[in-house]
């Protein structure tokens, strides 16, 4: 005994299953979007969810034509938030005086070591971090550098073109 062909049940299924690929193939697109990685710099996962700081993570920024660096960005959006960045940074404290005249020059550069990324350079290593502040931003640039080349790349084309 067969049954007759069910037209409904047939395009109810078509349906169904068209419907649950265009599903998976929005999933599979948007992936990196809904389920972010964890390839985030460890002072973003430490300022990321601190009130009045503004981080981003910015993973292969294109410095040159060859070289691409991770760089984290930390914006201040509140006066106390900008204390606390300086005091991490140990940005030095300015009289009154001088303040508007550090914040009128554009940027602050160093190098720091990859082991603590708030100490001033001690003993240069190839694979220290890049730290720009600019004042007149409340932002903190920190750019992961691997190499020299990369370094010298980042010290000569971009911190201060990103920065601006």
């Amino acid at each position: 005994m067969t049954r007759p062909f069910n037209k409904k049940r047939f395009w109810l299924i078509v349906g169904i299953v068209a419907f649950l690929e265009v599903l998976i193939i929005c999933l599979v697109l948007q992936w990196k979007y809904i389920f972010p990685t964890r390839e985030v710099s460890e002072l973003y996962a430490h300022y990321a969810d601190v009130e009045g700081i503004e981080a981003s993570f910015i993973k292969d920024y294109r410095v040159n034509d060859s070289v691409f660096v991770d760089v984290t960005v930390l914006e201040a959006t509140t006066d106390s938030a900008w204390a606390v960045l300086k005091d991490d940074f140990k940005l030095p404290v300015l009289p009154k005086e001088y303040e508007r005249l550090a914040e009128a020059m554009s940027i602050d550069v160093w190098r720091a070591p990859r082991s603590n990324p708030y100490a001033l350079i001690t003993k240069r290593s190839p694979d220290d971090y890049i730290v720009a502040v600019s004042r007149p931003k409340r932002t903190v640039y920190v750019f992961d550098t691997q190499n020299d080349i990369e370094s010298n790349a980042v010290k000569i084309n971009k911190y201060s073109t990103f920065i601006k």
